[in-house]
């Protein structure tokens, strides 16, 4: 807009300051090119092509300055949607990215105590609100938001990685109780990332993936993290109600083609920057989640190849929707990038 006004100010001075001849006297001439005299003397040839160069300036600018506008209000009506997958590093990201943007422009996991009050907010907030974070959140939560483009996100993990990530986590609490890994492990629900993202695609929330929301009640009233036995029990009853098929793994991997971005934790640098660059924020974060790194949580499980390969033959659909997804990640990134040329 300065360019702009400034641009207008010089047409004004050339109108007004300009003398304009069918040639320039001798005499005036050598008195303009020692700078005795003060009024410029042009053609008035020379005199329409400056004006031509300086209207299409004129109507470059404005073509930028409403390019800028209509990118602005593109951005401001892209919905981000984060599906947030437990122990992936996507609380790295929901921290780094609740620090730089206005919490109005926010619906977070704690908005939504219930689907009667999640309206209620998105009723409130519906025009600022231009980021979903969350474990509860869905697909199709973009239905609500008619006017919006809606982008999903989403972070995956190695499943083997992730399982470990898992198990130490859940022993900080124990203490001097901690469960054996294979103890714990037996527990656990297989391809637990497959069901994640199958029950997404279905739209079901679950602020716990291995956890069914109809039970949720009954687990904050025991708190099993507290007791071993409390959490053997909870562990047992989730692992018979969850269990993975063909069907799950095929929902799973249509969700993820849904997706406009799919980070791989391993790539988080990589990943974190180009999203953080898409959303407009700032590229400074720093990695919440460091196990056994000064100032984090303390390893009690380091994974081994022999484990590794364990986890990846009992959870063979969460591994073959890990090397789906690392396949999309990487034509994503391309497109991009292809994109920005």
């Amino acid at each position: 807009m300065k360019k702009n006004l400034e641009i207008l100010k010089l047409i004004d001075e050339i109108q007004s300051k300009t003398v304009i001849t069918s040639e320039i006297p001798k005499k005036q001439y050598e008195q303009m090119l020692k700078g005795t005299f003060k009024i410029p003397f042009i053609t008035k040839k020379e005199y329409e092509q400056m004006l031509k160069g300086i209207f299409k300036d004129l109507l470059e600018l404005k073509q930028k300055l409403e390019d800028e506008k209509n990118l602005k209000f593109f951005k401001n009506n892209i919905l981000w949607i984060f599906l947030h997958l437990p122990k992936s590093g996507g609380s790295t990201f929901t921290e780094h990215l609740t620090k730089n943007i206005n919490p109005e422009e926010t619906l977070s996991e704690g908005d939504y105590s219930s689907n009667k009050n999640l309206k209620k907010i998105i009723q409130i907030k519906r025009e600022k609100i231009r980021f979903i974070i969350g474990h509860k959140y869905f697909y199709d939560i973009h239905k609500f938001f008619p006017e919006k483009e809606p982008r999903y996100i989403t972070f995956i993990r190695d499943p083997a990685e992730r399982l470990v990530s898992q198990y130490n986590q859940d022993m900080i609490p124990l203490k001097s109780k901690v469960i054996p890994f294979n103890r714990w492990y037996k527990l656990q629900i297989r391809n637990e990332i497959t069901l994640f993202y199958d029950r997404k695609s279905r739209g079901i929330r679950e602020s716990r993936m291995s956890i069914p929301h109809f039970i949720l009640p009954l687990v904050k009233k025991i708190k099993p993290m507290k007791s071993k036995f409390k959490m053997i029990a909870l562990r047992f009853i989730t692992k018979k109600l969850s269990k993975a098929k063909h069907d799950s793994l095929q929902n799973a991997k249509k969700l993820l083609n849904k997706c406009w971005y799919i980070a791989i934790t391993e790539n988080l640098d990589d990943d974190l920057k180009i999203l953080c660059k898409e959303t407009n924020i700032s590229a400074n974060w720093q990695n919440k989640n460091v196990s056994g790194k000064k100032g984090g949580p303390k390893k009690l499980l380091i994974l081994n190849k022999e484990l590794k390969d364990k986890i990846y033959k009992e959870n063979p659909l969460d591994f073959e929707l890990y090397e789906y997804a690392k396949k999309l990640n990487k034509e994503k990134k391309q497109n991009l990038l292809e994109n920005e040329k």
